[in-house]
């Protein structure tokens, strides 16, 4: 869907509730397509966006022109000036094919900020694909070890039970307005139980 998915909304919910009570000078969302999900961060003042594909890119900027975006590789040769108080990397990590690129990956991310900078990663924690493999919870945990002290890991994609009642009501406002029923409902999916967890949010500093 071009203005989100319920799913979308819901992660999106969670993550702003997470940083309520932060409010960052500047923001850098790696891997961050056309820029739906950055442009929803409401706490960031100053956000910058990169990615491989250079279509997605180029409809970010065309849809979202307060935000600075940059075509690259970010995981390989990209090079970028500064530091950034929050550095996020939805989603993109298991797309680097090797666990030791993926280590480099992590160690490029890291010297984006400084030890002041809170960073967010999440990973889908559950098997693999055609594409790439996933994490689990604890390989993954074990990666970031080596540079990044984990302070909270929050579910963000899973399943969930609800009461058939409240399930209609989700249902409905979803029809209406997913971003709506997402502010509702989405305490449900960040306290999902362990084996029902697909994705799953780590909030770090540096070591």
């Amino acid at each position: 869907m071009l203005d989100g998915s319920y799913a979308d909304y819901i992660r999106i919910a969670i993550i702003n509730n997470l940083f309520k009570k932060n409010n960052f000078k500047n923001g850098i969302d790696i891997a961050c397509g056309e820029g739906f999900l950055l442009n929803k961060l409401n706490f960031i003042q100053s956000k910058t966006g990169i990615d491989i594909s250079k279509e997605a890119i180029n409809r970010a900027k065309e849809k979202y022109p307060n935000i600075k975006f940059y075509n690259g590789n970010p995981f390989l040769d990209f090079k970028i000036d500064g530091k950034f108080e929050f550095i996020s990397c939805f989603e993109g990590i298991y797309y680097v094919p090797t666990t030791q690129e993926r280590k480099n990956a992590l160690k490029i991310l890291y010297e984006m900020g400084t030890k002041k900078s809170t960073y967010a990663f999440s990973v889908v924690t559950n098997g693999s694909s055609n594409e790439s493999d996933y994490f689990d919870k604890k390989f993954f945990l074990d990666l970031l070890s080596e540079n990044y002290n984990v302070l909270k890991v929050v579910n963000l994609t899973g399943e969930y039970n609800l009461p058939i009642h409240l399930t209609i009501i989700q249902k409905i406002l979803c029809i209406i307005n997913r971003k709506f029923a997402a502010s509702l409902f989405f305490k449900f999916m960040q306290n999902t139980q362990q084996d029902k967890r697909y994705q799953e949010l780590f909030i770090c500093k540096q070591k």
